[in-house]
């Protein structure tokens, strides 16, 4: 009876030595890819529409309680019930420009004259076929220009509708950077209800140069628009000291929604979150960065992306606490302290001039813990804190 031939193996004499060389480069190959594709697949398949415009509205002189999260979002056009909140957002600087260059660089931006990283915002989606267009202010012009393919200068925030380059086929990306409407209110009076009445002029104003710009970016593309304080206001809080970093000038709006498409997730987050966590968040959720590069966060620059938060794969806090900094200041603040510490350049600290506020007791940072007495440790533990960061900048942190 005739057995059945025995199936040729890699050790029988029909394979040559080329044959199996080519065959275990095969499997080899194989694995290779299955591995990279473990490194680098998300452990969630939802996903806003591939390459979607994208609008940034980065706002001087926006407090978070100017208006309503929801007021916000229809201003943008945006559904109030399927939108992204942020309820504990602050921006890096009370200087709108450090802020603008921190949200870009994904990192707080000591020296504002430096160069943008690699893995800044910008660069990085021009490389991936965006047409990445910069409008604001001059002094913005000059400082971020190197790496968006357009810049539109404007000498006023009104002529920020117009100045939307709507010509491009392919998706977009606007960052544009409404500046304060005058000088600091709190330059000519401390009387609090005549800056009150001064500043809601101003936001209504505001508001409606938002609603225009955001009604002007529609097209049949899905949109993922932004809207992210640049700076907050000092509106009497703090006659004594209204150029410090107090939350008045610091804690700023962060809404994010898309429109004409799905995936992106919605909801009310109250953890703490910065100005650079946007450019991270950004291109996270267009899928152009490793794990490896995700993994840095937090480590090699300042930002974290948000995603992992709003798609539940990671629980918050991400942050233990924010770091700002202005002219001649710098602040700490976790989510019941904050330490607010004069410099010398460049960045020294003057501890001896420090204030220090327990946030649960005095959400209003009237009473300075330590006037007249040295730091205790949670104002120690701060202070080395800030001190680390502005002493020894992260990679990516200019």
């Amino acid at each position: 009876m005739n057995e059945p031939a025995a199936p040729p193996s890699l050790q029988d004499d029909g394979w040559t030595r080329r044959e199996r060389a080519v065959l275990l480069g095969l499997i080899l190959l194989l694995v290779l890819l299955f591995v990279y594709r473990g490194m680098t697949r998300r452990p969630d398949p939802s996903r806003i529409p591939a390459h979607p415009d994208i609008l940034v509205l980065h706002a001087a002189e926006l407090r978070v309680d100017a208006a309503s999260s929801s007021a916000l979002a229809v201003d943008l056009g945006l559904d109030p019930e399927r939108t992204l909140y942020w309820t504990q957002a602050f921006a890096q600087s009370n200087d709108p420009l450090r802020s603008a260059l921190s949200a870009l660089r994904g990192s707080l931006v000591l020296n504002l004259e430096a160069s943008p990283g690699p893995q800044s915002l910008a660069p990085r989606l021009a490389e991936a076929g965006w047409s990445t267009q910069l409008i604001g202010p001059s002094d913005l012009i000059s400082a971020a220009s190197e790496g968006f393919t357009s810049t539109s200068p404007v000498a006023s925030r009104a002529e920020i509708p117009d100045a939307l380059d709507l010509a491009s086929s392919g998706p977009r990306f606007a960052f544009v950077q409404l500046a304060a409407a005058g000088p600091p209110l709190h330059a000519d009076t401390t009387d609090a209800p005549a800056l009150r009445a001064g500043h809601a002029a101003r936001t209504e104003e505001l508001r409606g140069i938002l609603a225009r710009t955001a009604q002007a970016f529609r097209r049949s593309r899905p949109q993922l628009i932004v809207l992210l304080g640049a700076s907050g206001a000092e509106l009497g809080e703090h006659p004594e000291s209204p150029d410090l970093l107090h939350d008045s000038q610091l804690r700023v709006p962060f809404v994010m929604g898309l429109r004409g498409g799905e995936g992106l997730p919605w909801g009310r987050h109250d953890t703490l979150v910065q100005s650079a966590d946007l450019g991270p968040t950004l291109l996270d959720f267009v899928d152009l960065r490793p794990r490896a590069e995700r993994d840095a966060d937090g480590v090699d620059r300042d930002g974290v992306s948000l995603e992992p938060l709003v798609h539940g794969w990671v629980a918050a806090p991400l942050h233990e606490q924010v770091v700002s900094v202005g002219p001649g200041v710098a602040s700490i603040r976790s989510r019941d302290w904050k330490l607010i510490v004069p410099v010398d350049a460049p960045w020294r600290l003057r501890p001896d001039r420090a204030r220090l506020h327990a946030l649960a007791e005095d959400p209003g940072e009237r009473t300075n813990l330590a006037v007249g007495r040295e730091l205790g440790p949670v104002g120690r533990d701060l202070l080395d804190q800030l001190q680390t960061r502005l002493a020894r900048p992260l990679k990516a942190a200019p």
